[in-house]
């Protein structure tokens, strides 16, 4: 049993009730849910309830004014592949020990089945808001709570034990790339290839340190409290170095090296690096040419779409020039006309209406050109891999 808080995709929004629970409930099909469950919404347990029980939620989050960002709490239960089936009163006491666990006893939620995976799981939807103070409460601390709490459920419901003695886990953004590619992501291959590897005994200085990271196209940086691991030519693939392990967080390595000295300039990383980060597979590769056969259409998908894109600007290009020198010779020969400047005047200003209507037109087209004008390419390596399989592979 594996318990995980879910960040929101929208960090910003300030409720992702009116989206979650009709996900939890149908997500983007059919009814998907085979169990349903309430908390501390007295009168609103059965499943017709639902969208009433998602107003009364979303008013008591209005009720407080004060609180910034997510009011809402999303945490998933997920079960082994082979455990048994729970029974509704083994699964309501889940949900409630779960809930208790994240300090969030006495607020509103709403918890559901999916059994449509190999694995059944649970969504629960906690309302962060307390009904009666109006405080909000952030469960920061519940991931040990968690753990304890899955090991306690394994042993008294007769469940597979699940091993959380693993090194340091992953970012929400790591594991969610993970997920949607099926590609290691830089903070895996990071602890793989650097924090598993590194002796950090064999450096004196900080210098030395970071001549050792070169070889691997990184920079140890600040970032808030805290120093992350970025690549030298790819801004956007970072991670903490606290991820590589505890050795590797600020206090360990500033103990060990003195206080923290940056590291040298991102082009002289760029030229010293050796083994850079580069997408691979997930987990254990098999030298079958699935992936090779993958990157070759990477490849040639990206070549399609670079010629019709060329295509397609000189397209719009030829379509532009045409509507300009039209109107270009429509104004010449309102100016070529003989008569009288009043009358110029209102055939320039039709003109200017008429020029005005056709850009919006021509706007419109182009618009319609560029949706239909590229095709996708074979997507992540995921989805390659699953539309092989849809097709007999």
């Amino acid at each position: 049993m594996i318990l995980t808080p879910k960040e929101p995709r929208d960090k910003n929004a300030v409720s992702s009730l009116s989206k979650l629970v009709p996900y939890m409930l149908r997500g983007k099909g059919e009814e998907r849910c085979t169990w349903y469950m309430t908390g501390n919404l007295d009168g609103l347990h059965r499943r017709e309830d639902a969208e009433l029980a998602v107003e009364v939620m979303e008013l008591l989050q209005e009720g407080n004014v004060t609180a910034k960002g997510e009011k809402t709490y999303h945490l998933v239960i997920s079960f082994h592949p082979e455990d048994r089936r729970l029974t509704p009163p083994e699964l309501e006491d889940v949900v409630q020990r779960a809930v208790r666990a994240a300090g969030l006893e006495e607020h509103q939620y709403i918890a559901v089945r999916h059994s449509e995976q190999e694995h059944e799981h649970l969504h629960v939807a906690v309302n962060k808001i307390h009904p009666e103070t109006l405080k909000i409460h952030h469960p920061y601390k519940a991931i040990h709570a968690y753990q304890a709490l899955a090991s306690d459920l394994e042993e008294e419901l007769g469940l597979h034990r699940v091993d959380r003695t693993s090194g340091p886990s992953l970012s929400h953004k790591a594991r969610n790339f993970e997920a949607h590619h099926g590609l290691e992501s830089f903070s895996r291959w990071a602890r793989r290839s650097i924090g598993d590897t590194t002796d950090l005994d064999r450096f004196r200085s900080w210098e030395a340190f970071h001549r050792e990271l070169t070889r691997f196209g990184v920079r140890l940086v600040r970032r808030g409290n805290g120093l992350a691991l970025v690549d030298a030519t790819r801004p956007n693939l970072a991670c903490k170095a606290s991820a590589l392990g505890r050795a590797w967080s600020k206090q360990r390595l500033c103990e060990r090296y003195g206080q923290f000295v940056p590291g040298p300039e991102i082009a002289e990383v760029a030229r010293g690096q050796q083994n850079a980060y580069v997408n691979q597979p997930l987990g254990r590769t098999r030298d079958d040419g699935l992936w090779r056969e993958y990157q070759d259409a990477l490849g040639a998908g990206r070549a399609r779409r670079q010629k019709q894109r060329e295509a397609l600007s000189s397209k719009i290009h030829a379509a532009r020039s045409a509507h300009r020198r039209h109107f270009k010779l429509r104004h010449h020969a309102i100016a070529a006309m003989p008569v009288s400047r009043a009358d110029k005047r209102k055939l320039y200003k039709l003109l200017s209406f008429e020029r005005k209507a056709a850009e919006r037109k021509l706007g419109v087209k182009i618009k319609g050109w560029r949706k239909a004008g590229v095709e996708a390419g074979p997507g992540s390596w995921r989805a390659f891999l699953a539309a092989r399989a849809a097709r007999g592979d």
